[in-house]
């Protein structure tokens, strides 16, 4: 009997097409296949809640009939569903309510390879790191073995994150699942110094740069460096679809949709005070300044009839495999050290900041 997680795969490979759906997932989320037709989704439960990554992923005809199926599932077990990082929520019944949770910036890789060469102060960034020692090459999957140092790379990112290392759909641990995937290593005297994760987007014919990782040895720029790369090598290809993925809580690509203020006021204040977790706006700003050909809202859906307080709980413990007062306790701890035992550059409070 084929593995789940190979089915899995083979059903990205033949129907991917949101970023949520394409990327990896760590083992522990469970993967959950219609008992009808060639569809599936992965999930984890948190406070009767079904957190599941993004929307179902098969042949667009058969969404609708195994979303019925997936929450009849979920309702024998007293739970409800909540699909996280939805982009074509219109394939979801309109009965289903929703909130907007950050939007995604898409370049074609061509334009932004020119940008690169045009814009006078990305071409110096990147020409410094150049004169740093920075080699940015493409490195086969099947050679990773042979670079231990990558996860020296990770370990050092990691250590500079204030605030505790996030799982779900955001897992960093994804080097040893690497299976359809590209990586971009930025070398430095020879030894790896930050790197690139390229997933695919099938049905966009496209890219999703899911993790950049930069070491403790990466100058300034690294990031931009390994970017500017991979627009070229993509352009040259004949992609024609880039993306960085999700920008959290960004106000990029807002529509004129109705949400309660509760929920308003609750998104505010953490786009405006959880800087010290996540440094939502330096994120922001980072990919604002790459000037992306637009910005695709993105959403978290639900079969519940309202976003509730349960919802947002189960949507920010289900990022951990711990209780979420531990979560927080960790990330407060860590924000100690960080914050005010051993200040660190604004370079490196921002998850995959490059």
């Amino acid at each position: 009997m084929e593995p789940d997680s190979e089915k899995s795969y083979r059903l990205q490979e033949l129907y991917g097409w949101e970023t949520t759906g394409c990327q990896s997932v760590p083992e522990d989320v469970k993967l959950w296949f219609s008992s009808e037709h060639p569809v599936y989704t992965g999930y984890v439960s948190r406070f009767k809640v079904r957190v599941t990554t993004g929307l179902p992923v098969g042949p667009v005809e058969h969404i609708h009939s195994t979303v019925a199926e997936f929450e009849q599932e979920a309702y024998k077990s007293n739970e409800i569903v909540c699909y996280l990082g939805v982009q074509r929520k219109n394939l979801l019944p309109p009965s289903h309510s929703s909130i907007r949770i950050g939007a995604q910036p898409v370049w074609n890789p061509a334009v932004l390879s020119e940008r690169f060469h045009e814009r006078g102060s990305l071409r110096a960034q990147v020409r410094r790191t150049h004169n740093k020692g920075l080699k940015v090459e493409e490195w086969p999957i099947q050679c990773l073995h042979s670079l231990s140092s990558l996860r020296i790379c990770l370990d050092q990112w990691l250590a500079r994150l204030p605030m505790a290392p996030l799982r779900f759909l955001t897992d960093p641990y994804i080097l040893d699942r690497m299976r359809n995937h590209r990586i971009f290593i930025a070398f430095r005297n020879d030894s790896p110094a930050a790197y690139l994760v390229l997933t695919p987007i099938p049905g966009r014919s496209g890219w999703l740069a899911e993790q950049i990782i930069r070491g403790n040895k990466a100058p300034n720029g690294a990031g931009m460096a390994l970017l500017a790369a991979v627009s070229h090598k993509l352009a040259q290809e004949g992609s024609n679809f880039l993306t960085l993925g999700l920008t959290p809580l960004s106000k990029h690509g807002q529509t004129e949709e109705f949400e309660p203020a509760w929920i308003r006021a609750v998104l505010s204040w953490a786009r405006s005070h959880g800087k010290r977790f996540y440094n939502f706006q330096g994120l922001e700003a980072f990919r604002e300044r790459l000037q992306p050909a637009s910005w695709e809202p993105i959403y978290a859906v639900s079969n519940n009839r309202s976003i509730t307080p349960r919802i947002l709980m189960a949507i920010a413990s289900s990022f951990s495999d711990k209780p979420l007062y531990q979560m927080a306790l960790h990330s407060l701890h860590a924000s100690f050290n960080q914050w005010v035992v051993q200040p660190v550059s604004s370079s490196d409070q921002t998850p995959g900041r490059t």
